[in-house]
């Protein structure tokens, strides 16, 4: 059986053998989405919405020559998936079209948006910097991810990462950034990055024995990092650990699970979600000690909170919503206001905006638009693509 593995760092195509159970990478199929074997020695698959075709050695699990492009301008998803499918007849469904971009762009407390991307492209993860001077997220070309920052003060736009990057999380003085890469076996490794474009990585909480992990939220003072741990059932509680990993306490949720954990400015508590009622709303808990607080109402999501917590903010649907809340001498939170509402990319368990340290704004990821396509059919198309391919009796 075929099967694709995918994950932000790309997409690669495997061979399930139902008798044995293993399964192995089928070479040259890097980067490469819903693999088909039509019989007859071909194999079909999505390439950066192109449609490839290969001969193929079924016994094997390898292919024979290299791969022909047979049909452009196929639809792919944000998450890089070509759209088409195939019957056994030989007939060919797909949907034509281009990848959904989308953009970045800042938005003001009551609602009015201005673009910080120049052109559409596939962001996600962005983040202010704790100076406010910039915005780090990722930015996907081809199949590469990798962090990117904005100057909002001189306009310009520097690369971080340059063999991928996701997730970036900043250094509370703003010179360097958290951030996860995927290794081959899905694992989720982190790294800090520095933050004046020079590339330079190296790795963060080496010494942790969760083998998946994302850095959501560092502490002011530099002396812990808010790791999700995304390892079975786990995968939905987080760890205060210090940057080398010698020394981290799990902060379990114990009615279920909980996302995005953030520090307050002054580092005594942090902000996450938990469906502990039954749907996430955003709760606020102690470090150090005993007291957590419900914040949101009606549900929520994605916590941010403002450069000197005197608010606290978190999305619910379209909407983003704003809590005044008070450190010292301990925590409190008022009544949630809603400050506007816009149809913006949410990121499920990921986040996908930031806030300036003041307070005043936003940044926001659009949802990717595409136009309205009828779905086209191909009939006989499994005896165009013998005419086509090299083919060894």
């Amino acid at each position: 059986m075929l099967f694709t593995i995918g994950s932000d760092s790309g997409h690669r195509t495997a061979l399930l053998s139902m008798d044995t159970g293993s399964s192995r990478d089928v070479v040259g199929l890097d980067n490469a989405t819903g693999a088909r074997y039509l019989g007859a020695g071909i194999i079909v698959f999505g390439r950066a919405g192109t449609l490839m075709a290969a001969a193929f050695d079924p016994d094997r699990g390898e292919m024979r020559g290299n791969p022909l492009p047979v049909l452009d301008g196929l639809l792919t998803s944000t998450l890089g998936l070509a759209v088409f499918t195939t019957s056994a007849d030989g007939s060919l469904a797909y949907v034509p079209g281009d990848i959904a971009e989308n953009q970045l762009v800042l938005v003001d407390r009551k609602g009015k948006a201005f673009p910080l991307t120049k052109e559409p492209g596939l962001y996600q993860h962005p983040r202010f910097s704790p100076d406010g001077r910039r915005i780090a997220a990722e930015v996907r070309k081809g199949a590469e991810t990798d962090i990117w920052a904005f100057d909002l003060t001189r306009g310009t736009t520097t690369r971080l990462t340059f063999d991928q990057g996701l997730a970036p999380t900043w250094s509370p003085d703003s010179s360097r950034l958290a951030l996860i890469r995927v290794a081959r076996d899905g694992s989720y490794r982190p790294f800090w990055v520095e933050a004046d474009g020079s590339g330079t990585l190296a790795p963060l909480g080496q010494d942790l024995s969760f083998p998946s992990f994302i850095p959501w939220s560092i502490s002011p003072d530099g002396e812990l990092v808010a790791f999700q741990v995304m390892r079975g059932k786990d995968r939905a509680n987080f760890v205060l650990a210090s940057p080398d990993g010698s020394d981290f306490f799990v902060l379990r949720d114990e009615f279920g699970e909980s996302y995005w954990p953030q520090f307050s400015p002054d580092g005594r508590y942090v902000a996450y979600v938990s469906v502990e009622s039954g749907r996430p709303e955003v709760y606020v808990r102690a470090v150090d000690g005993p007291g957590k607080w419900l914040v949101s109402r009606d549900g929520g999501g994605e916590p941010l909170w403002s450069g000197d917590g005197s608010e606290l903010f978190y999305r619910r649907g379209d909407e983003v919503l704003s809590v005044p809340t008070r450190l010292a001498p301990d925590f409190s939170a008022g009544t949630p206001v809603v400050l506007f509402e816009g149809r913006y990319d949410s990121g499920g368990t990921d986040q996908h905006w930031g806030v300036a340290p003041d307070g005043q704004t936003f940044v926001m990821v659009t949802v990717g638009q595409v136009s309205a396509t009828p779905i086209r059919l191909v009939l006989n198309w499994t005896e165009e693509l013998r005419r086509l391919l090299p083919m060894d009796n």
